[in-house]
């Protein structure tokens, strides 16, 4: 499990600093220039309620929050197979 953390807290890094050098050209809000970095937030708590996305169309500027989540879920799920297929490898 801390193996998965310690990816996930790299991935997050990772993630910030793209979007911090890349900020020109990813969607941003009128008032909040680095609001592509709240955008995995905001999807969180929508979850929480999750009508909000439901009453209209999925908001684009969240897509880039989507990505974020979708890679730190695959984060979460692939080490423990690759760590498994690698331990089967030195058996042999």
């Amino acid at each position: 499990m801390k193996y998965k953390l310690a990816l996930v807290l790299i991935w997050s890094i990772i993630w910030t600093i793209f979007c911090i050098l890349f900020i020109d050209f990813l969607p941003t809000h009128p008032h909040l220039k680095y609001s592509v970095l709240l955008s995995p937030f905001i999807l969180i708590t929508t979850l929480l309620n999750p009508t909000e996305l439901l009453d209209g169309p999925f908001p684009k500027d969240l897509y880039i929050g989507l990505l974020y989540l979708l890679i730190t879920l695959f984060i979460m799920v692939l080490p423990k197979e690759v760590l498994q297929k690698s331990k089967l490898m030195d058996r042999f």
